[in-house]
């Protein structure tokens, strides 16, 4: 049976790690560059996860905005803390639904901030709604990587 977990560990000890530390050492990347490259990755994937999933909620299963909206940031989210936890921030020693309880905390907190950001930009800086939704992925991203690299998964 082919498991791709497998494969990418073994593609990431065999060419990422050791190029990464390579990089790092002769001082080319800061040392959380990879972490938070890694993490982007995943927050991409993540949010067109979360609107594949809102379109299939909404189109194919007739399903409520809101809940459509409610399920579809659920189901991605919970992806995102599993794939994270497993390839960001693999060295942390937080007790795994703690953890994903605190990452659920930080990433409503962060979608909160989106909807201000998003409701800001298009109704007071006139700014086009799909530029001002990638702007507040993009700050609200960082802000969530932060968090969970210090506060939650503590490396």
């Amino acid at each position: 049976m082919y498991d791709s977990r497998l494969l990418l560990d073994k593609v990431y000890l065999s060419i990422a790690k050791p190029i990464r530390k390579v990089l790092v050492s002769v001082g080319i990347i800061h040392p959380a560059l990879p972490r938070f490259i890694t993490y982007s990755i995943f927050g991409i994937t993540t949010f067109l996860v979360d609107l594949g999933l809102l379109w299939i909620f909404l189109d194919v299963f007739k399903i409520p905005l809101f809940y459509a909206t409610s399920f579809s940031f659920l189901i991605a989210i919970s992806l995102n803390y599993f794939s994270n936890r497993r390839w960001v921030f693999s060295g942390t020693s937080r007790n795994m639904v703690h953890g994903y309880i605190y990452f659920l905390g930080i990433a409503s907190l962060g979608l909160m901030f989106i909807l201000g950001l998003v409701w800001l930009m298009v109704h007071k800086l006139k700014i086009d709604f799909v530029i001002a939704r990638i702007i507040a992925a993009a700050l609200v991203g960082i802000w969530n990587f932060l968090m969970n690299k210090f506060l939650n998964l503590k490396l």
